[in-house]
């Protein structure tokens, strides 16, 4: 029997929180004010030292549909998994502890998927904010060179609704809409059975990615009443931007090695709207790794092979050489 059958929640939202409890009572209050009931909130704590336990507690106590888990330090995988399997929902929301989502946001898109059984995860629009200007709202954002986050007004999500090739293709190079975006059906999600958990960066492009070769369909919901709100944080994430580029061009890489192996016609990856945005991001890993940091550079060689990294790098310290390196 389904949620929709039972006195079951038919959404089941799944929060990941890792030392966010300044942020994590507003997250939860976006859900508690949705224009909807039957839904589930299952907050997960990673490991948290901060106060997220008493945060989560406020929710708990006054809230039978807020749930409180805690593990060990795992990794936002491990953490949405625990949560996955935990839910009881027909869709899941993920959901990040500093986010949040619209009042009609579940409404709408629950309708949808009901209405469409043929889709199996719907996306929406997502809005960007810094936590000092929440009325502030941006369209896109990018990392530069140095980590730092730049914002604009350019639209970047692609309105797909599509599955196998066409979804693939919209895939195989980067993400195609922030987590927040989806609303998808559990038993595709047991299907792809959850999260990689080796994927501490890129991990829900990778989720998205399975569910794609598993031949999800997926639908854009242009409502202007369902959308997402990110929130930016003013901090350098410099630290990270090398560990998310090496994850990213690994994950290109086994796309491309598995649409070979399953014989899947219509994606070349040799042609040029794959290969010069792969070779940007190539390019872009090699110089945040460090022309001398032999460690790193090692990496990259591992992953891609000696040859094309030998090709990549040479290209790379030429362009630095030059100034003409993309911020982006």
């Amino acid at each position: 029997m389904s949620a929709i059958e039972s006195n079951l929640p038919a959404v089941s939202i799944v929060v990941p929180c890792y030392n966010y409890a300044h942020h994590l009572a507003e997250t939860l209050n976006s859900v508690k004010n949705q224009h909807m009931d039957d839904w589930e909130c299952i907050i997960v704590d990673d490991g948290s030292t901060d106060r997220t336990a008493e945060v989560a507690a406020m929710f708990t106590d006054s809230d039978r549909r807020f749930r409180y888990y805690y593990q060990t330090n795992r990794g936002i995988s491990a953490a949405r998994n625990t949560g996955i399997n935990e839910a009881s929902g027909d869709f899941i929301q993920f959901l990040d502890a500093d986010d949040l989502i619209s009042a009609d946001k579940l409404s709408i898109q629950k309708a949808f998927l009901q209405n469409h059984p043929e889709v199996d995860v719907s996306y929406t629009n997502a809005f960007y904010f810094y936590g000092d200007m929440p009325k502030k709202r941006y369209r896109s954002f990018y990392f530069d060179l140095m980590g730092r986050r730049h914002v604009g007004m350019e639209e970047w999500i692609p309105q797909v609704n599509a599955s196998g090739t066409t979804l693939l293709a919209h895939l195989a190079i980067q993400n195609i809409a922030p987590i927040n975006c989806m609303l998808t059906r559990k038993k595709l999600i047991d299907r792809i059975k959850g999260f990689d958990e080796s994927y501490w960066f890129m991990e829900d492009w990778d989720f998205w990615l399975r569910c794609a070769f598993e031949g999800a369909r997926f639908a854009f919901l242009g409502e202007q009443d369902a959308y997402v709100n990110i929130r930016m944080h003013g901090d350098s994430v410099s630290t990270n931007t090398y560990k998310m580029l090496l994850q990213h061009v690994r994950r290109i890489k086994q796309t491309e090695r598995e649409i070979k192996v399953r014989g899947i016609n219509g994606i070349n990856f040799s042609a040029r709207e794959f290969r010069e945005p792969y070779k940007a991001i190539l390019r872009k890993l090699i110089h945040t790794a460090g022309y001398t940091n032999l460690s790193k550079q090692k990496s990259i060689i591992k992953m891609i092979g000696g040859r094309e990294f030998l090709k990549a790098y040479l290209s790379t310290l030429n362009r630095y050489c030059k100034g003409k390196l993309p911020q982006y």
